[in-house]
């Protein structure tokens, strides 16, 4: 499934966070705007990144 504008740029600064070594983030967005599909691809992306950690 393909992110919009948005999740792309919410991902983006989880992925920013994430290598700036935070271990906590929280995502703010609007009802319907899509936080559990972003959640599920950082959560991927960030488990591809770092299959040592799983």
């Amino acid at each position: 499934m393909e992110l919009r504008g948005h999740q792309r740029e919410a991902l983006a600064a989880i992925e920013a966070a994430a290598a700036a070594g935070e271990q906590r983030m929280t995502v703010v967005a609007a009802c319907g705007s899509g936080k559990t599909l972003v959640a599920q691809q950082a959560a991927q992306r960030l488990a591809d990144a770092h299959p040592d950690r799983h």
